[in-house]
């Protein structure tokens, strides 16, 4: 089977700083491990079935989400660094057995807006909100080893010609118009570029001398600048047919989501009194 990058060239790859032993948080997502078990073990029917101690707390990285880097286009490290202070956190935990990897992530919800909150009491919206500053898992995907996200960037560091000791990546994710997860590569402490993770982003620009309609589109797994980025996210944020979830590219296959149960039991209810309303229309009518 191939190798995966845990536990040999992930420290290498990664900014330093990105790694969840950097943090004082780290003991917060720690004790967390039987809910991270819990949602690895979600995979069962696929054949993978994991302990407490496969969990590899220590190669475990963050993804930077809504750190808005295409909209204030950062040149170097440190105004790099101040967009992702600014910007929330996903943690991707790593558990590997025998030739599978699943990647559990553990992020702080949000809280409900206007929108969204259908009718629930004061009370119970407060505790929603509160709820958002804790650490929750909510997602899971399941990897064949040599093919988790950062065995896919060491393998497009390389196609790229990009030595990987003399680079550091950060994974950021929520940049609205792109969708995908996306690798910042940093070099003697300049960002040459970005690498789209997760899928090509296609879209079309009209040429201002020719007027003509171009596609164009960034492949996945390819070097690009940040402008080019930009371009890409101007465009699809202008295209309203391309408008999709901002978490789309940030979370995994297998989504724990607590306010599902709540959106059911609405639609339920409508869709309950629409067809009490027709049974009681019909009735009248053969009377």
């Amino acid at each position: 089977y191939p190798i995966s990058t845990y536990g040999s060239e992930i420290n290498m790859i990664l900014m330093q700083g990105t790694l969840l032993s950097d943090y004082s948080e780290s003991e917060e997502i720690e004790i967390m491990e039987e809910d991270i078990l819990a949602m690895a073990n979600s995979f069962e029917d696929d054949g993978f079935r994991a302990e407490v101690s496969d969990i590899n707390f220590s190669d475990a990285y963050c993804v930077y989400v809504n750190a808005d880097i295409l909209e204030n286009h950062p040149n170097t490290k440190d105004e790099f660094q101040k967009l992702l202070d600014d910007s929330d956190k996903v943690w991707n935990v790593p558990i590997s057995v025998a030739n599978k990897t699943v990647i559990v992530q553990v992020s702080r919800k949000l809280g409900l807006d206007d929108v969204n909150q259908l009718g629930l009491s004061q009370n119970e919206m407060e505790q929603m909100n509160s709820d958002a500053e804790k650490w929750q898992v909510v997602s899971s995907t399941m990897y064949e080893n040599g093919e988790t996200p950062t065995d896919q960037l060491v393998t497009a560091l390389l196609n790229n010609n990009i030595d990987e000791e003399r680079c550091d990546c950060i994974i950021v994710g929520g940049e609205d118009g792109i969708y995908s997860l996306l690798a910042i590569v940093l070099k003697d402490d300049e960002i040459i570029g970005a690498i789209s993770m997760d899928r090509e982003i296609s879209y079309t620009t009209s040429n201002t001398k020719t007027r003509e309609v171009e596609d164009v589109t960034l492949e996945e797994g390819k070097l690009y600048s940040l402008d080019e980025f930009s371009n890409a996210a101007s465009a699809l944020n202008s295209d309203v047919s391309a408008v999709q979830d901002s978490t789309d590219g940030i979370y995994g296959g297998n989504i724990q989501n607590d306010y599902t149960v709540l959106y059911c039991i609405f639609l339920g209810v409508v869709c309950s009194g629409i067809m009490i309303g027709v049974f009681f229309f019909r009735k009248k009518k053969l009377r």
